[in-house]
């Protein structure tokens, strides 16, 4: 027996969790599967110890390693499931498409071997929301379906299952593109996903993701609930008649029921030589230095377990990333060592040497790839908390800065330069890191840029107003809306030179304010906004015609949002087709439903782009509704629907609610309920979210689905409760809404609540019949019922989504 060895834990316990995992791999399953639990608990080797039965699947795993960029985590993901095909991503996209296509700013590109070398730099394009992919007959498609048509490629042969472990450190958006890809498959019998999330690691928003937005079966992996499994576990390996029942109960108290953390202490007692291992015999622990380590507080690695040539290696490796190869590791240590002038001492024998005991003892992991990282992403934590606690930290990253600096080769040379300056505080870090933010926004990579720059935050006194100015760009596109006003709040806008700059601070300012739901704050920046531009111009217009909208949310600016429109109408039809165009889509506002149809007619006919077209039947579709016209209504927000989940996803918010409305008209809840979480998972305003939720929470009343019901009227409740509402649109919708849905679950106290609290803002509008008809007591007058159908129906307030919102 070798050291290494006695790490090899027989697999014990987790009968329950086996059984409902062999059942979804064996099943037609329409969800995917959700391995969760605290670290440490054996969630990884559990998965692997079932699969490995399954020989029917091919696996597709990856690990997402800590700080991985978006591009980096798509790429390793693709080129994992090229093993499981007959052709390479890049060819097999080739065949299909031809080039892709930004439909913002009209540029295209060839899909060439020149362009897309690897598959990061078509990943690269993928994950660019403005780009869509073009095939050879001109179809437009959504980039992520490049991904999901080399999947079905795969599983049309062959059976596969992707799991994607630690996907808790994955951010949202990333997320909901594997979400999107896995539930194109689910009814698939050749597929299966998983996905593996740490408790500690997983934030809330991701949580709120997968619970609304991922149909899934979900398995909890816990602490071995029984002293008996650390028995199990040891005793093919070590000697156990010294340890008697106490003994075995302390080291499970101790451990926490964690086999990892049982690891952990073996790992401890071979640094202390406390275990004696032998060629054909079980391994004999100390038993007294084991008693002495569980006598402290948390069995963890920390800075007494390593001697000063373990460290060198150990922070060596913790200033590059997770993963690393050996041959950079040992650049670096060396040269570390010699500008400590130990060189003589700290060489490549030695290191040799100190690498190899590491692995052994399992604090190190070397792989068939030549590459260095820990065995457990719980190591590596601890690891990170030992360097940063160390006084050695500043030196080692300084050291590690200055040898960057002179090998520009290294992997992730930016990401590491970046990282090493920060810590060692060398000067000028803080530009540094400013400018390789700025290049990850400039290559699409947003949430990378975001992650970089907020380790600027507290000293962003350091920086050019330009400077801060990017900064809060970068968080408004983002979604961190109300950092992003902080951001600019740092701002004279006195100070900024030129009238674009100016014009870039008030515009997104004023819609920072008003994607917080504070839109009367936001109408003044937009007018300052148009000071700053040459009047006609096309931004000119573009500005005019998002402040027309700003207004309309207003009740004091609803006659200025009708002069602005009716300024857009008359003066920009012929100079400004597009921009008039656009407008128009807000035309009902303030012209009749007839007349409102034959101007979207017209815009449509002014309009060449897809997309643009898409969002105008939208409003169209809302016209046609009021004409009582439902069926062609479903026609123009499906086709409206299809089209901006194609090209743009992330944007079919409004289309989506819109449709599932009509099939809610129609009593379809449950088409309706699929259609709204979809719609819920990609939208990105409070307005949307409220809206959306607001149906659903109308869908779980008639599915019966009483916790989902809950949910969401709670989240009305409290949103409605903890914000000043001037727009009565939001007021009216809402209160009728929860009003109905407080009848439905037997809350006839609050019922009456919410139908006095929508009482002021129904009259003259869809609701005025509706209410009168639910809450008869509160009639002023008898009202005759109308004739089209959204406003006859009672058994919720329809709210759609458009200019209009109504």
């Amino acid at each position: 027996m070798n050291t290494t060895e006695l790490f090899n834990f027989h697999f014990v316990d987790r009968d329950i969790e086996r059984v409902k995992l062999n059942k979804f791999l064996s099943d037609s399953t329409a969800t995917t599967l959700w391995i969760k639990g605290n670290r440490g608990f054996g969630k990884t080797k559990f998965f692997d110890y079932v699969i490995k039965k399954h020989n029917e699947y091919r696996l597709c795993y990856i690990d997402i390693k800590l700080n991985k960029s978006s591009i980096d985590i798509v790429s390793e993901f693709i080129i994992e499931l090229q093993k499981y095909s007959d052709i390479d991503f890049i060819s097999s996209v080739k065949r299909k498409y031809k080039q892709f296509y930004n439909s913002t700013y009209k540029k295209t590109k060839n899909i060439t071997n020149e362009l897309f070398p690897e598959v990061s730099n078509m990943v690269s394009l993928i994950l660019d929301l403005g780009y869509y992919a073009v095939t050879y007959s001109d179809e437009n498609i959504n980039s992520v379906d490049l991904i999901s048509d080399y999947i079905r490629g795969i599983i049309d042969q062959n059976r596969l299952c992707i799991c994607i472990d630690n996907f808790s450190r994955c951010d949202t958006e990333i997320a909901k593109l594997f979400f999107r890809i896995f539930k194109q498959f689910l009814n698939n019998k050749n597929f299966k996903s998983c996905i593996i999330t740490t408790s500690e690691d997983l934030s809330i928003e991701l949580m709120e993701e997968i619970y609304h937005n991922l149909p899934y079966t979900d398995i909890e992996v816990k602490q071995f609930l029984e002293v008996d499994y650390f028995y199990q576990i040891m005793n093919p390996i070590f000697e156990m008649e010294y340890f008697t029942k106490d003994d075995l109960i302390y080291i499970y108290n101790k451990c926490g029921g964690s086999p990892k953390r049982l690891a952990t202490l073996i790992s401890k007692l071979l640094e202390k030589n406390a275990i004696n291992v032998y060629s054909y015999k079980k391994a004999i622990i100390n038993k007294r230095i084991m008693i002495q380590l569980l006598q402290t507080d948390h069995i963890r690695f920390d800075d007494s377990d390593f001697k000063p040539e373990q460290k060198w290696i150990l922070f060596s490796y913790l200033c590059l990333k997770e993963s690393v190869p050996i041959s950079e590791l040992m650049n670096l240590a060396l040269y570390i060592s010699k500008r400590c002038f130990l060189f003589q001492a700290y060489n490549e024998n030695l290191f040799t040497q100190i690498l190899l005991h590491l692995v052994d003892d399992r604090i190190l992991n070397y792989d068939a790839r030549n590459m260095v990282s820990t065995c457990h992403d719980s190591d590596y934590i601890e690891l990170l908390d030992i360097f940063y606690d160390s006084q050695l930290k500043g030196l080692f990253s300084q050291y590690a800065y200055e040898f960057l600096m002179q090998n520009p080769g290294v992997n992730y040379h930016n990401e590491l330069l970046c990282k090493n300056a920060r810590e060692a505080n060398t000067s000028g870090w803080e530009q540094l890191n400013f400018r390789y933010g700025k290049k990850l926004f400039h290559n699409k990579q947003i949430y990378e840029a975001q992650k970089i720059l907020s380790f600027l935050e507290d000293h962003l006194h350091k920086f050019k107003p330009v400077q801060i100015l990017f900064i809060a760009l970068v968080s408004y596109e983002t979604g961190n809306y109300k950092l992003s006003i902080k951001q600019f709040n740092l701002i004279d806008p006195k100070v900024l030179r030129f009238n674009k700059v100016k014009y870039y601070y008030y515009f997104y300012l004023g819609k920072c304010y008003n994607n917080i739901g504070q839109t009367s704050d936001a109408i003044p920046l937009l007018d300052k906004a148009l000071n700053e531009v040459p009047k006609d111009s096309d931004v000119y217009v573009q500005t005019l015609n998002v402040l027309h909208m700003f207004c309309f949310e207003v009740p004091s600016q609803l006659k200025r949002s009708e002069d602005i429109f009716k300024e857009i109408k008359n003066s920009y039809k012929d100079t400004h087709p597009k921009v008039w165009a656009n407008t128009m889509r807000g035309c009902q506002n303030f012209l009749d439903d007839e007349s409102s149809l034959n101007v979207l007619d017209e815009a449509e006919l002014k309009l060449e782009d897809e997309l643009d077209k898409a969002f105008l039947k939208t409003t169209k579709g809302f016209v046609l509704v009021k004409l009582n016209r439902l069926r062609d209504a479903v026609v123009q927000f499906e086709e409206s629907y299809n089209v901006i989940k194609r090209l743009k996803i992330h944007e079919f918010s409004y289309a989506a609610n819109n449709l599932a409305v009509c099939y809610m008209i129609q009593r379809n809840y449950k088409r309706a309920s699929e259609i709204l979480l979809e719609a819920l998972f990609w939208n990105r305003t409070t307005y949307g979210c409220l809206v959306i939720q607001t149906h659903l929470m109308i869908c779980s009343l008639y599915l019966s689905q009483k916790n989902e019901v809950q949910y969401y009227y709670n989240y009305l409740k409290n949103y409605m409760d903890n914000h000043n509402i001037v727009d009565p649109i939001m007021n009216r919708k809402i209160y009728m809404n929860l009003a109905i849905t407080s009848h439905g679950i037997d809350n006839l106290i609050t019922e009456k609540v919410y139908f006095e609290k929508a009482y002021p803002f129904v009259k003259n509008s869809s609701s005025e019949w509706r209410f009168y008809k639910l809450c008869p007591e509160m009639a002023d007058s008898k009202i005759l019922p109308p004739t089209c159908e959204y406003m006859n129906v009672i058994e919720f307030d329809p709210w759609f989504l458009i200019y209009a919102h109504d």
